[in-house]
């Protein structure tokens, strides 16, 4: 299977990074550190992944309101995937959900569960996000499709570590 041979690469090749298969209860199955990642209309499965693989496995769900992050929860989210943040390219057309869910989920689930914030995230926006409430994010086209991925990569780690010491200097 591609997809059970492109983990295992990943796995090898950098053994102190969090994998997580999109959907693919199987494949994570394969691996010891292999979480799965849940679409929002997948959450009520957490469940059985969780039947299928372990307590330790790693589940996580997208979520787009209020109402889904409740119920991703009480499902046993381990995390959620929160988006979508500001306008991107990976969802043309769609009108972000914005900081301001980030933060009404926040509140509603008055809970340690980690958010990501995801879509149209760059450097620049990083900081918003986490005084919202993200404990960290998701960027996908902001590195991919950057000139130069590795510097992109870069820019936003430091982006992250100034947010975090921020929010610690606050606290």
């Amino acid at each position: 299977d591609m997809l059970e041979s492109a983990v295992k690469t990943i796995v090898e090749k950098f053994p102190d990074v969090t994998v997580l298969v999109n959907s693919n209860v199987g494949v994570a199955s394969e691996f010891q550190d292999v979480g799965i990642h849940l679409p929002e209309d997948l959450c009520k499965f957490h469940s059985i992944a969780r039947e299928k693989t372990s307590d330790k496995k790693t589940i996580g769900s997208s979520v787009h309101s209020v109402p889904a992050a409740e119920k991703a929860d009480e499902n046993g989210a381990d995390y959620l995937l929160v988006g979508t943040m500001f306008e991107s390219e990976s969802h043309p057309g769609k009108s972000p959900e914005g900081i301001l869910m980030l933060k009404m989920i926040g509140r509603a689930l008055d809970s340690s569960l980690p958010m990501i914030a995801v879509g149209g995230i760059t450097p620049e926006n990083v900081s918003t996000v986490i005084e919202a409430g993200a404990s960290g994010i998701a960027v996908m086209r902001g590195i991919s499709g950057a000139e130069d991925a590795e510097e992109a990569a870069r820019a936003y780690k430091e982006a992250l570590e100034h947010s975090w010491r921020e929010m610690k200097r606050k606290a």
